[in-house]
């Protein structure tokens, strides 16, 4: 390979730089797109699971207060409309669990 770009002419030679130059160009801003597409897609999923957590936390104010376990089960159940989420559970300072949501599937399955 290396005797054959020595005997093309000045033409061809330029021809192969500019191509590669472009290729190698073209793969830095893939790699580049890819890379920031995937830090913006994690940031988004963070940014969900804290709005979710903070609606669950104001709306279970009051069942928490009240260790009142069905209305607390009931807003987990809230969580359906989010497949994404497999599990959660509200605890109260001691540990003891108020509410529990849970989909019957494990991580791997999502």
């Amino acid at each position: 390979m290396n005797k054959r770009f020595v005997n093309l002419s000045i033409r061809y030679k330029l021809y192969a730089i500019v191509v590669f130059t472009c290729l190698a160009a073209l793969l830095f801003a893939l790699l580049f797109a890819f890379l920031s597409q995937r830090h913006l897609y994690q940031r988004q999923i963070v940014d969900e699971v804290r709005t979710l957590t903070q609606i669950i936390a104001e709306n279970s104010q009051a069942g928490i207060s009240f260790e009142d376990t069905a209305a607390l089960n009931t807003i987990l159940s809230s969580l359906a409309a989010k497949p994404e989420v497999i599990s959660a559970r509200i605890s109260d300072l001691q540990g003891t669990v108020l509410g529990i949501y849970t989909t019957g599937r494990s991580y791997a399955d999502v």
